[in-house]
């Protein structure tokens, strides 16, 4: 059996970088990699990416060849139909069992095997929260869910949305749930760590972080609700002076019409008098030590495909405050506060809670520990895996 990976999201495999799929990509395929198998894996990249990186991702495994495509600077100047003629023509050179594809679209004029990851199609619901992507949207995407043998998505909030948009079979789509990343030691301030202390000092220094926090990690964009998150911080104050202990802290990097997203962050800035703070994007080393050390997590997000960050702040042990919206009920379970994400009264109240109520946070911190114990990459490698040798022994 011959599988092969498409991995072109991956653009930094050595420091697991690149949000969202590549993210995902990246932590799929290396814990594949880390598997026993009985096939051979091909894995296709961007030809941007280091040879370096590629080589220390695959170093010492098994039946497994990484492939450039070649064309990538070309693109452009093609016209569409033949550029995917090249990428086909490039995939099927390698004579594949099967092809995943695990986010974005497939080749329009690709005719073998395929499974394809569908994170999630908030864009069908609400195309004002993304870039227009009328060829995509209106020819891309359903030719790949017509041409695809089998998907994958990671909750059964998209598997409904799946079902619903299109004419998919339930047994046609399998719910595997993302991993989370732990191997990485947070910092921390606990004497006990020392050796992080001065590290996390260093984050203190630069980030400026002079009392405790709430933060928000995501992209500046309409869907995370950052606007409303504000709003509600706000409004905190007049519930309760203990609120004036704690700061926000947002993280992230611009997205699809973040301007107006900004300029009601300075307005917040300002009209708290620095108790709200925006740190733009933070590299991916600093991103556990702040999510560790926050006396909150918050996620008000209007609708998530899966919800990554909640579940990475659970399994740092980090109270948790997210939306009763698409997937993250189902991620969360009883292990974090739900709210509405259209009601801010609710957030705030949230919030207070928080700050106040020591024996929550306490239920919280367990309660969110135990949820995360339940997702790893192995498993999702594994239950991908699974996914292959199904399509292809049935066929």
């Amino acid at each position: 059996m011959r599988i092969g990976i498409d991995c072109r999201t991956i653009l930094n495999p050595v420091y697991g970088e690149g949000a969202g799929v590549g993210h995902y990509t990246y932590y799929l395929v290396s814990h594949i990699l880390k598997l026993e198998r009985d096939f051979d894996l091909v894995l296709f990249f961007d030809e941007r990416i280091s040879h370096e990186a590629v080589d220390r991702l695959i170093a010492g495994a098994p039946r497994v060849v990484a492939r450039f495509f070649p064309f990538h600077e070309y693109k452009h100047f093609l016209p569409i139909a033949y550029s995917h003629l090249l990428l086909t023509g490039f995939i099927n050179r390698e004579k594949l069992d099967l092809y995943h594809l695990p986010g974005g679209l497939l080749p329009l004029t690709y005719r073998g095997r395929s499974v394809v990851t569908i994170h999630d199609l908030t864009i069908i619901d609400h195309p004002e929260w993304f870039p227009p992507q009328m060829l995509a949207t209106k020819l891309g995407l359903p030719q790949t869910i017509r041409k695809a043998r089998a998907f994958i998505a990671p909750s059964e909030a998209t598997k409904r949305a799946l079902m619903k948009h299109f004419k998919v079979e339930q047994n046609q789509v399998t719910v595997i749930p993302h991993g989370v990343e732990v191997s990485s030691v947070a910092l921390t301030t606990d004497e006990t760590n020392a050796g992080a202390s001065s590290s996390w000092d260093d984050l203190v220094a630069r980030y400026a972080l002079t009392k405790p926090y709430f933060l928000f990690l995501g992209t500046l964009e309409s869907r995370k609700n950052i606007s409303g998150l504000m709003r509600a911080f706000l409004q905190a104050h007049t519930i309760d002076a203990r609120m004036g202990e704690v700061s926000l802290v947002l993280a992230g990097a611009k997205g699809w019409k973040s301007d107006e997203i900004e300029r009601e962050i300075g307005d917040a800035i300002q009209g708290s008098g620095g108790q709200v703070r925006y740190l733009g994007y933070v590299p991916h080393g600093d991103k556990l030590p702040l999510i560790a050390n926050a006396r909150g997590f918050i996620f008000p997000s209007f609708d998530e495909g899966f919800g990554l960050p909640v579940l990475e702040a659970m399994s740092q042990g980090t109270p948790v405050i997210t939306s009763l919206a698409g997937s993250l009920p189902e991620v969360v379970r009883d292990a974090a506060l739900l709210v509405q994400p259209g009601d801010p009264d609710a957030l705030a109240s949230a919030m207070v809670q928080i700050t106040i109520d020591g024996a929550l946070r306490d239920r919280l911190v367990v309660a969110g520990r135990l949820r995360a114990r339940n997702f790893s990459w192995q498993k999702t490698a594994e239950a991908t895996v699974a996914v292959y040798q199904r399509i292809v022994r049935a066929t």
